[in-house]
């Protein structure tokens, strides 16, 4: 069973520059960061949103989950990260904005000792070019 953590914007702090957001649809597998919008520039096709609040890391795109309809409905994006689903809500006002990013993967150090072991290499005797090689395995084994 998951556990989902919902996101409560008052959390986000404010940032010292503005920072150009989007109103996207999340596409599945794709990892976001997210912020609400604090100013618009143009019109409509070709508005501009920004923020001055901090860019939060919310994950992996996952799914989206509606209840309710009408203005008694919400509608909440759901991110995975580090093993926990987050519950992002979109806004009544339609604020909720997104960046697409590369994704945090950060490797845990049992990982890492897993796949040298696995594979017999001598990092003590490892010349230059094999580092290359051993960091390609490395990353081959995070993203299986």
């Amino acid at each position: 069973m998951s556990k989902f953590e919902i996101m409560n914007s008052s959390e986000i702090n404010i940032c010292k520059e503005e920072i150009e957001v989007f109103r996207i649809t999340p596409i599945p597998n794709h990892y976001y960061e997210t912020a609400i919008y604090t100013r618009t520039e143009g019109k409509h096709p070709n508005q501009k949103y920004f923020t001055t609040k901090n860019l939060e890391y919310v994950g992996r795109y996952v799914r989206e989950i509606r209840y309710g309809s009408g203005d008694g409905g919400s509608c909440y994006a759901v991110f995975e990260n580090d093993g926990k689903e987050n519950m992002v809500p979109y806004t009544y006002e339609g604020t909720r904005c997104f960046r697409e990013i590369i994704p945090h993967i950060v490797p845990s150090l049992q990982l890492l000792s897993s796949i040298i072991v696995k594979d017999n290499y001598d990092l003590d005797n490892a010349e230059n070019n094999d580092y290359k090689e051993i960091i390609q395995i490395i990353i081959d084994g995070i993203t299986e």
